[in-house]
């Protein structure tokens, strides 16, 4: 018989390791004891419950107290034990990005990052000299423009002069696209070509493209133009970059929420043969086509992968539901909202589709036990999500409303009712990123903005995200843009955007753990650490242990861990 006793001295081991013994091949599954550390449960019902043991076995949580040694028999004689010294750490169920853009957010780590930058002089610097750094790039690719320090201005002659090439610029909401000339050549974008169902190629007073494309022409048009252009090798090379950055981030799960048959195609190569490293529950997009039968063509394209990949048989990796996106974006004036924006043309924003199509595809997809999720940002966009899913009946689906940024005080009431959840990205209330809204919305309606304690206070789910390449990832920050309601990206930024309740501390980490697992049925094996779970988990350097607000800030993940197995170490 052959015994095995490892003593864990900065060396980690897979759990399960091959010996060869003679002239035999022998497969011993091992245990991992953690011991020393504060394990927090990831039950964030009233408070934070902890403990100092944890043990995994083949994947799975076995055990979770204080005196391991004692209730597990193999500790107690080292046989086939792998030891961890924690050395003081906390430990925390891993992190589940409740909605985000997978492609996206990988092309976007090689964008030009134009956050930080406050007006037109300086996005003109860093384009010029990104252009100096890269001469041989084809095109010149940004992200991060913030539509007020331009004053919602963009127009192909402000870039043009920058540099020859192609230079393709995104809004920080990707709800927009500011394009040079030579990028709307390139795109074969001209006064005749039409616009899109339920987007806009803006143009002057002769019908000319100005250079900023807005809502479905940017899903129609320049997205489709982009990735055509990527070799295949350069999007799995995205989606490899997409996942490190996850992993290093904390998280072993995300919510996709824009889904289409390019992307599957490559995702579903990476996971059979076992390179995609997250678990992915994705929303098939669904897109205007100006009709009910185009709609309801791409839910049955949904549906049909749905019966491949789904919960029961592929629950690491599935078409959970679809999405579709009922409004803009309060920034450049084309969320959906009840009265009119304040500033010219004082016009309420834009619904994108037809409420009478909605309908119909909200109703196929439910039939065929889909989760719907609906993006919603004004008040008036809110209002038909909520109409439209209660008319449906159907509160078990746990269907979903995205962003809910404006909603009425008397909507923020039913959500809990119907058993919808509330699919919020805090980091979208960063209020130094807000300062155009009181003159955008009112001083009244910014008070509604951003109800998440209300919607929580009323029964709702909330599952936290971040809607990924649009805002940062990184989740301590956003938990404590929910905490506090304060600015991360600017902490010296003490203005709110109202004086709404904030969420308490356990109720941010429930959100986006346990909460967002909950949102696409995967509760019952993640969110929590749970004795039968499955074991990812993260270990957390810099967070105090009194959960002060301001240590969020300096938080740090030090290893992510998914199903037992270490995936990041810094």
């Amino acid at each position: 018989m052959l015994q095995l006793a490892v003593a864990l001295s900065g060396l980690l081991l897979p759990p399960t390791v091959e010996l060869v013994y003679g002239n035999k091949q022998v497969l011993i599954k091992m245990r991992t004891f953690f011991e020393n550390g504060t394990i927090y449960h990831g039950r964030y019902a009233a408070a934070f419950e902890t403990c100092t043991n944890m043990v995994i076995n083949d994947g799975l949580i076995e055990y979770l107290g204080n005196d391991a040694g004692r209730r597990i028999p193999h500790l107690s004689n080292g046989e086939r034990v792998q030891k961890v010294d924690l050395k003081g750490r906390s430990v925390f169920p891993a992190f589940i990005d409740a909605h985000m853009h997978l492609l996206q957010f990988g092309a976007s780590l090689v964008k030009v990052g134009l956050d930080d930058c406050r007006n037109l002089d300086e996005i003109r610097d860093t384009i010029s000299k990104a252009a100096k750094r890269n001469p041989d790039g084809q095109r010149i690719l940004c992200r991060g423009w913030r539509q007020p320090s331009t004053n919602r201005k963009a127009l192909a002659s402000m870039i043009d002069d920058i540099d020859p090439r192609p230079i393709f610029i995104d809004a920080d909401d990707l709800h927009s696209e500011w394009c040079s000339s030579s990028a709307l050549r390139e795109m074969g974008i001209t006064r005749d070509s039409p616009d899109p169902v339920d987007g806009v190629i803006h143009r002057d007073k002769d019908g000319n493209p100005t250079g900023l494309i807005s809502e479905g022409a940017v899903f129609s048009m320049v997205w489709p133009h982009l990735i055509g252009k990527m070799s295949k090798a350069d999007k799995m090379g995205c989606f490899g970059e997409a996942i490190k950055e996850y992993h290093a981030s904390g998280y072993t799960s995300v919510i996709e929420m824009a889904m289409d048959q390019g992307s599957w195609d490559l995702i579903e190569d990476m996971h059979k043969r076992g390179q995609l490293g997250l678990r992915v529950a994705a929303h098939w997009i669904i897109l205007p086509t100006g009709d009910s039968a185009g709609a309801l063509d791409q839910v049955q394209k949904a549906i049909d992968t749905h019966t491949i990949y789904n919960l029961q048989n592929s629950p690491d990796f599935r078409i959970a539901g679809i999405k579709m996106i009922l409004d803009g974006v309060v920034d450049s004036c084309t969320a959906a909202l009840s009265e009119p924006y304040l500033v010219p043309p004082h016009r309420v924003g834009d619904m994108n589709w037809d409420e009478d199509i909605v309908r119909e595809v909200a109703a196929k997809a439910n039939a065929a036990g889909l989760q719907i999720a609906l993006h919603a940002i004004g008040d008036a966009a809110v209002h038909l999500a909520i109409n439209t899913l209660e008319e449906l009946g159907a509160s078990g689906q746990r269907h979903r409303i995205e962003h809910l940024e404006l909603t009425r005080p008397e909507d923020a009431k039913r959500l809990g009712k119907l058993g919808i959840t509330a699919s919020v990205q805090p980091v979208h209330s960063d209020p130094s990123i807000l300062g155009a809204w009181p003159e955008l919305v009112g001083r009244e309606r910014c008070d509604w903005a951003f109800a998440h304690r209300d919607f929580q206070e009323h029964g709702a789910q909330l599952a936290i995200g971040t809607d990924s390449p649009t805002a940062p990832h990184l989740p301590f920050p956003n938990l404590y843009v929910a905490n506090t309601r304060l600015s991360a990206r600017d902490p010296h930024y003490h203005s709110r955007i109202n004086q709404r309740q904030p969420l308490d501390m356990h109720q941010v980490f429930g959100a986006a753990t346990w909460g967002a697992a909950y949102s696409c049925f995967a509760d019952k094996e993640l969110g929590s650490l749970d004795i039968g779970k499955k074991a990812d988990f993260i270990l957390v350097d810099g967070l105090s242990h009194d959960f002060d607000a301001k240590s969020l800030l300096q938080a740090q993940i030090s290893e992510t861990w998914m199903n037992g197995q270490q995936v990041y170490s810094s």
